[in-house]
């Protein structure tokens, strides 16, 4: 009986490594066929219809009457231009390697792929099934259910990694190159564009069209740039509703800026520019309200950052206006007339009588004088706040600027202390800006420097 058992028990065992040996062989009898001469997998060039999912969204596009529709809402605005760059890979979508008679998908990502994608060209269909991504390699495997499996040369979800807000046609910021005639703001300020404006300084080529104030130009250029450059992604919603405008503060906008512009084109005449902002009220000190953003009509709404709009908003005359008290070209300069503690001096600036090298030098009283640090601190001056408040403190200074230059040719500037921190300015005899005391020193110290020895 024991040797019977026993005889069956190494039977039982015989039968077992035979049937592991036998798996074993067979297995080693399959071997994947790997090639790894570059192959072009997949031509479509006129994609008629693409769908795919991803990461649990699903996204379905077709095209119709030569452009492309979302199926799932068909006011959605497509950027046909985006589209164009999500499937140009497929024109000719090329493999590094291809592998051959795959029984085992998993190990390539492929049992559940990430990402499915399905195109149609007239009655041709392809199904992309995206597997795992090669570390090795730096590309995805992918199969198109013909047995295969291949490394592509360019990763599919490069492109295919987005979601509705990649695809959007968004609504354009002003133009790069453009001339930029006229801004105006919906509280009731414009200013225009104008080369032959008179004002102190050479550079100033846009004015307040109310007064005809200028403005500084680098102030406005930096701000038209900043419309040039914005960038609206942060969609809330592509087809609004008066409820959305309201929802997101646009049925009134807190500032309305319109542009408008010229370009180098021929017959494009006069075009327009138009930007809507708006903003919820902060929630806290620390909890700022959201901004909101809508270019012209459309039907799409922003979100944009606070940062953003605190810049975009900032366009006012005094946003744009010189913030210098002193904004002529002291270069143009040829007199200064000085009012100092009741005594009043005057510096020239010409050739002195015994130069030899003939060249222009400041002088007072015929001596030449160094009055770099009184032109530095002159022009360092900068408004802290505009005021046309009456001075109230003792007056300090009155420095007048004669110009040699066509039209304006001087400008006077008074200072006034207004407490130890802060002085009035003057030109003009017109109040101009609060600015800090320590400026004001620095210019007095400097004439006192020349005039006191």
């Amino acid at each position: 009986m024991k040797k019977r058992q026993r005889l069956a028990l190494l039977l039982g065992v015989l039968i077992a490594v035979s049937a592991l040996t036998f798996a074993v062989m067979k297995r080693e009898e399959h071997k994947e066929i790997i090639k790894n001469t570059p192959a072009t997998v997949l031509e479509m060039k006129e994609i008629d219809s693409v769908s795919w999912d991803y990461d649990g969204s699903s996204y379905a596009f077709r095209k119709e009457d030569g452009g492309w529709v979302y199926e799932a809402d068909e006011a959605f605005p497509v950027d046909e231009e985006k589209m164009a760059d999500l499937l140009s890979q497929f024109a000719s979508m090329g493999a590094a390697f291809t592998i051959e008679e795959v029984e085992d998908y998993g190990q390539y990502g492929l049992t559940s792929p990430i990402c499915t994608i399905t195109l149609t060209q007239g009655e041709q269909t392809a199904e992309i099934q995206l597997g795992d991504y090669s570390q090795m390699d730096s590309q995805r495997y992918a199969s198109l259910g013909d047995g295969n499996v291949y490394l592509l040369s360019h990763d599919p979800l490069e492109e295919f990694n987005t979601d509705l807000s990649g695809l959007i046609r968004q609504d354009a910021a002003l133009p790069e190159t453009v001339t930029v005639e006229n801004i105006s703001v919906s509280d009731g300020d414009s200013y225009s564009r104008d080369e032959d404006g008179g004002s102190l300084n050479d550079d100033d080529v846009y004015f307040r069209d109310a007064d005809g104030a200028a403005l500084d130009t680098d102030r406005v250029d930096s701000y038209i740039r900043k419309l040039q450059i914005l960038e609206l992604t942060d969609y809330v919603t592509y087809s609004a509703t008066e409820q959305d405008l309201k929802d997101c503060y646009l049925d009134t906008p807190a500032k309305t800026v319109t542009v408008t512009y010229t370009t180098d084109e021929e017959d494009a005449g006069t075009q327009t520019f138009t930007l809507h902002l708006g903003k919820e009220p902060d929630k806290s000190e620390d909890e700022p309200g959201q901004a909101y953003a809508r270019v012209g009509d459309s039907p799409i709404l922003y979100r944009i950052d606070g940062d953003t709009y605190d810049k975009l908003i900032a366009c006012d005359y005094n946003d744009l206006r010189h913030q210098r008290v002193f904004c002529a070209d002291f270069a143009q300069a040829d007199s200064l007339t000085v009012t100092l503690d009741g005594i009043t001096t005057e510096f020239t600036y010409g050739v002195p009588e015994d130069s030899e090298d003939k060249e222009a030098v400041w002088m007072l009283n015929g001596t030449e004088v160094d009055l770099s640090e009184v032109r530095v601190a002159l022009e360092s001056m900068t408004a802290d706040e505009f005021t046309a408040a009456a001075p109230t403190g003792r007056q300090e200074l009155t420095l007048t600027v004669h110009l040699n230059r066509e039209g304006t040719d001087s400008v006077t500037i008074t200072l006034y202390r207004l407490d130890g921190t802060q002085c009035l300015a003057q030109v003009d005899g017109q109040s101009l800006c609060y600015f800090p005391r320590t400026q004001a020193v620095e210019l007095i110290e400097a004439l006192n420097e020349i005039l006191l020895g």
